[in-house]
């Protein structure tokens, strides 16, 4: 149970983060920005699921054509180029947009638009929420060996990195050039995904996005350029329940803009919010936090309050999105996984015993915390909740029936949810049959024998016994002119709690020896008895 940031509480502190509540002390020394933010409805990001990775570059492209506007021609090129670079980068990390919208959906808070369009909102979102999926998804890769006994691996401008303490992290950087008669365009990206995501046995993380976004070009006017640099840092200690206890989140951009006369603005600044519990904290909306410059600017106060707009509004869109499913890793497995040797099959009423073990992701170094399981289905597990990894026990009912256990982990180091289905599938022993032509082989579940057609090798080959509703029919062909063939009844005999216990047939047939020779042998067989004894097993080797 949730004792500190709890999923709505979450939801709550991250609206609290970014709205305009104000700021109990920036954390921050330096000149304050007056900057004005917008803030839209709470439907902005509805369209988060079908999204897909992108780097934000064409913010920054977009703002060069708006210097030299002969350059236009070229957008189409490099846009393309950078979405095929985001489709890669989602193909590569099995992206799914869906998860991060339902982080961000709950709670109908207001969210940061600022002065850009809602494309580069979602974009910068992404760039952000993203970053705990590409750094799971890359510690999925260590763990199952893609990066074998290397520390780092690159492939198209995507690099993985783990270091000695098992973190994890990745770098993914692009460069384009476009070329015309109005002039020549070049821009390169790049977005470091870094830091601690995933906490050590302390709990301590520091979760770090850093973007640069570059775009220069000529035109019949000169030469122009747009750098814009956003770091986002998010920094705190995870409590048993995985959420955090406290955190720290810092948002900080530098942005340089020459234009074709050679005028330059550039502006850095940075906004700091902190609290400890979900009821505390101070936001980043500017109205009670403004952003405080970290260098000397240059420019006019007008356009040095535009870069500050454009930087700090996209940097807190990152934010927004790093916050948001930072929570949904911690909580659901991207630190975490739970293993557990339960099996699938057991007995009817039998007493299983099992173990959980909960590994942190690449170290593969076991996890403490608390352990909570449930039950659905009429049996029963013990205990409930343990932080033990072993001493579970799981209580079967009768042939047929499930049970489907949840097991939910937390710890400082992240949670889990895993959901295990025990199938109770009694497996038994088939002896007996005609003399000199027994069986003696393994039956997976009582379900077996009510089934249409089903049959028993003998133990001897050659043939065997067939069943077909009520009927059986025996066959035997030694090879060696010794025939034998069979055919009657059956009926199925059980115990005082309905389980299989023995078959009892009536057959009747012939027996030949000498079969394909001139004189063959036959002996009619009048009606007679088989019985075949049917106990219970625990060789399941032969059921899968």
């Amino acid at each position: 149970m949730r004792t500190r940031l709890g999923a709505a509480a979450g939801l709550a502190a991250i609206a609290l983060l970014l709205s305009g509540c104000t700021a109990s002390g920036s954390g921050l020394d330096g000149e304050p920005v007056e900057v004005d933010f917008a803030l839209p409805d709470a439907g902005s990001l509805t369209s988060l699921g079908d999204a897909g990775w992108s780097s934000g570059v064409m913010f920054a492209v977009d703002e060069l054509i708006g210097m030299l506007p002969e350059l236009a021609p070229l957008r189409d090129e490099i846009a393309a180029d950078d979405a095929a670079f985001g489709q890669s980068v989602v193909e590569s990390f099995g992206l799914d947009g869906s998860g991060l919208a339902q982080s961000l959906a709950g709670g109908g808070q207001s969210r940061p638009v600022r002065a850009i369009s809602d494309g580069q909102v979602l974009g910068n979102v992404l760039v952000g929420g993203f970053a705990p999926d590409v750094v799971s998804a890359a510690m999925d890769q260590v763990d199952e060996g893609q990066l074998g006994d290397q520390d780092s691996v690159s492939e198209n401008g995507q690099t993985v990195t783990r270091d000695e303490d098992g973190d994890v992290s990745v770098v993914l950087e692009r460069e384009s050039q476009a070329g015309g008669s109005g002039g020549t365009a070049h821009a390169a990206e790049s977005v470091r995904y870094d830091g601690t995501f995933c906490p050590g046995p302390d709990g301590r993380f520091d979760a770090i996005v850093q973007t640069s976004r570059n775009a220069t070009g000529t035109g019949s006017a000169g030469g122009a350029s747009y750098q814009q640099d956003v770091r986002v840092e998010a920094v705190g200690v995870l409590g048993e329940d995985a959420a955090p206890e406290s955190m720290d989140v810092t948002v900080s951009q530098r942005t340089t803009r020459t234009d074709a006369a050679g005028s330059t603005t550039a502006v850095a600044t940075a906004q700091h919010a902190d609290w400890a519990s979900w009821g505390g904290g101070s936001g980043l909306a500017p109205g009670g936090n403004a952003p405080r410059k970290t260098e000397d600017s240059i420019g006019s106060s007008e356009d040095v309050a535009q870069l500050v707009t454009d930087g700090q509004s996209q940097g807190d869109a990152i934010a927004l999105g790093l916050v948001s499913n930072l929570m949904r890793t911690w909580s659901d497995g991207g630190c975490v996984r739970i293993d557990t040797d339960a099996p699938a099959r057991v007995q009817p009423k039998s007493t299983t015993d099992f173990t959980i073990r909960v590994l942190r992701k690449v170290t593969d170094t076991e996890v403490t915390g608390p352990l909570h399981l449930t039950l659905a289905g009429e049996h029963d597990v013990d205990p409930k909740e343990s932080v033990s990894t072993g001493g579970f026990h799981y209580t079967a009912e009768k042939q047929g029936t499930t049970g489907e256990l949840t097991i939910v982990a937390t710890s400082r180091q992240g949670g889990a949810k895993l959901t295990h289905t025990f199938t109770t599938q009694a497996v038994y022993r088939v002896t007996g049959g005609w003399t000199g032509f027994a069986v003696d082989t393994t039956i997976c579940g009582a379900d077996v024998f009510s089934t249409p057609a089903w049959g028993l090798q003998l133990a001897a080959g050659g043939g065997g016994y067939a069943f077909s509703g009520s009927t059986i029919g025996m066959s035997y062909d030694g090879g060696d002119g010794h025939i034998l063939g069979l055919q009657g009844s059956w009926t199925l005999a059980v115990d005082e709690d309905g389980a299989p216990s023995g078959i009892d047939a009536q057959v009747s047939g012939m027996e030949a020896t000498g079969a394909g020779t001139t004189h063959p042998n036959v002996t009619p067989i009048v009606m007679q008895s088989i019985h075949f004894d049917i106990t219970p097993s625990d060789d399941a080797s032969a059921c899968g």
